[in-house]
């Protein structure tokens, strides 16, 4: 597992954009704590905090996963049948 780390500071002039390779990030977690209270424009104003937010996505199966799910009803499948055959004869 690789971690990566990215830390940002945020203004209220400049937005923030944030752009990097996430093929291989399967978890993202946002925190922020601590901070100060900033004068921008009329008086001072809080700063916000996201902390402890996870994402988290489901799993899709691979195909090979589905392959063998089907080909276990399958069998099942035939084996419901092979008996009611057996128990009609």
């Amino acid at each position: 597992m690789q971690l990566f780390t990215q830390s940002f500071a945020l203004s209220p002039v400049t937005p923030l954009f944030a752009l990097f390779d996430t093929s291989t990030i399967d978890k993202v977690v946002f925190s922020a704590h601590g901070g100060t209270r900033h004068g921008f424009g009329g008086g001072p104003s809080d700063h916000f905090v996201i902390d402890d937010l996870s994402l988290n996505f489901a799993a899709v199966p691979e195909p090979a996963s589905w392959t063998l799910m089907i080909a276990g009803f399958g069998m099942v499948g035939a084996s419901v049948r092979r008996r009611k055959a057996a128990l009609a004869a």
